[in-house]
């Protein structure tokens, strides 16, 4: 099976939220999902137990350049955009100085 790219909304019935869940993270792929609810922090609830890089709430997941992009499962390895997807082509570098003490009667004590 192929990874589906939309928008697609796939709409089944369902007994509970853990149903639910458990049926939207029964897939090997996990890019994006969307979750719709008059209530924000019950939205943002499930957001947060669905296996996927990206999860929108109340709108279909489109990505903004300042946030990362990542898939989860077989969506992919690695992310882009966002401060996280820079550092890939970044060199870091960490630099440690210590001003060593100036000897007593040197010319840098005068």
């Amino acid at each position: 099976m192929e990874e589906a790219f939309g928008p697609i909304i796939s709409l089944f019935p369902w007994k509970d939220e853990t149903e639910v869940i458990k049926r939207v993270n029964d897939t090997k792929t996990g890019l994006g999902a969307s979750v719709w609810s008059g209530d924000m922090e019950h939205a943002v609830a499930i957001g947060e137990q669905i296996e996927a890089g990206m999860v929108t709430i109340n709108s279909h997941p489109a990505p903004l350049p300042s946030g990362f992009l990542s898939g989860w499962k077989e969506s992919g390895l690695g992310g882009e955009l966002g401060t996280e997807g820079l550092l890939p082509y970044c060199n870091v570098q960490t630099m440690y100085c210590y001003k060593l003490p100036v000897a007593p009667g040197s010319a840098e004590a005068d």
